[in-house]
């Protein structure tokens, strides 16, 4: 039988605290999974708000305490490596061998060319992770204006980001271009679009997860769970909080693939 932890802490003093102090291990080891990512939204909500929790340098380092406090299992981390070995492997068949061609030709093929295999790579990459585990999902794979950000005098390079929707399953990556064009740079084109990708693959994981489709009993189901939560709470940590960002194993994640991913697609088209 599978005992369900009963939390004793509560939850509205961990949030007072976040502000007053930063939080420490000991402040949130025993809460849930959802319960971080409650507690995540309701800092970042607050830190929105105009007035009424002035210290944002305690709350930050709060948000970093949370950040450090999920765990994605060692069967996730080997299933991903197994799905990736599948993926470099079919990337050689002769279906796909058009996607090392254009990485090799990338400052000679048109734009649409480079979309047309950018798809095609995040196609197979979502065939190989997703095959067996649970159904396909309808997604989007856009390509729009607004890679070069200002706010006054602060300038942000923006390459890609995702979104996903629990109710009806779709997804959509997006990656952003200046004028028109496309980052010059194969391997940084390669590499948002299989982050992006990799937040499909979590994606696929969290609906499954809300559809009740991954049993208890699933070596991945805590990792599901987990890209869930995020989810139903909206607990993003934005990238403009630096650290914190970095630190969220749904980001350690994606970074890590991405730059897998596309060192093999490198690799393979030399």
């Amino acid at each position: 039988m599978r005992n369900r932890r009963v939390e004793t802490v509560d939850l509205r003093e961990v949030f007072a605290k976040s502000f007053a102090e930063p939080l420490l291990t000991e402040d949130i080891g025993s809460l849930s999974t959802s319960s971080k990512c409650a507690l995540i939204r309701r800092i970042l909500e607050a830190r929105r708000a105009e007035n009424p929790y002035p210290a944002f340098d305690t709350s930050k380092m709060s948000l970093l305490s949370l950040s450090k406090a999920f765990e994605i299992s060692t069967d996730f981390h080997e299933w991903q490596r197994k799905r990736r070995q599948i993926f470099i492997r079919e990337l050689t068949s002769n279906e796909n061998k058009p996607v090392l061609t254009a990485y090799r030709n990338w400052n000679k093929i048109s734009t649409d060319a480079k979309k047309f295999a950018l798809r095609q790579s995040v196609r197979l990459q979502r065939k190989s992770y997703v095959e067996g585990l649970s159904e396909k999902l309808p997604y989007n794979h856009d390509f729009q204006e607004g890679a070069i950000r200002s706010n006054g005098s602060v300038v942000t390079l923006v390459f890609g980001g995702f979104s996903g929707d629990l109710k009806t399953g779709r997804g959509r990556i997006t990656q952003y271009s200046h004028h028109g064009e496309l980052i010059h740079d194969a391997l940084e084109a390669f590499n948002t679009a299989h982050h992006e990708g990799t937040h499909l693959i979590q994606h696929h994981l969290s609906v499954a997860f809300h559809r009740k489709q991954i049993a208890p009993s699933h070596p991945l189901y805590h990792d599901a769970e987990y890209f869930h939560s995020v989810d139903t709470h909206r607990a993003y940590i934005p990238s403009s909080l630096g650290e914190c960002y970095k630190v969220q194993p749904n980001e350690v994640l994606a970074d890590w693939e991405g730059n897998k991913i596309s060192a093999a697609i490198a690799a393979l088209a030399l």
